[in-house]
């Protein structure tokens, strides 16, 4: 099954975006995947990452968007 975006594949791209909107680095998912910073540059350059590589992907960003501060994208003076 593919990893899809708004009813579409996922790209390179789109990882990217996501992980720059919870504000993680390129070195903590990189760590979190168990990869180099660089190849997390590959997988974010590629056009179409497979199933499996957006799937870990996402899921490292989950875990560590999860476990920085609460929700993402609140405000800490709230």
């Amino acid at each position: 099954m593919e990893s899809t975006t708004e009813g579409r594949r996922t790209t390179g791209l789109d990882l990217k975006l996501a992980r720059v909107a919870h504000g993680v680095s390129q070195r903590a998912i990189a760590s979190q995947l168990g990869v180099s910073p660089q190849r997390v540059s590959a997988i974010e350059a590629t056009y179409w990452p497979t199933a499996t590589i957006c799937k870990r992907y996402h899921a490292a960003l989950a875990s560590i968007a999860g476990a920085t501060s609460g929700a993402v994208g609140e405000r800490a003076d709230r």
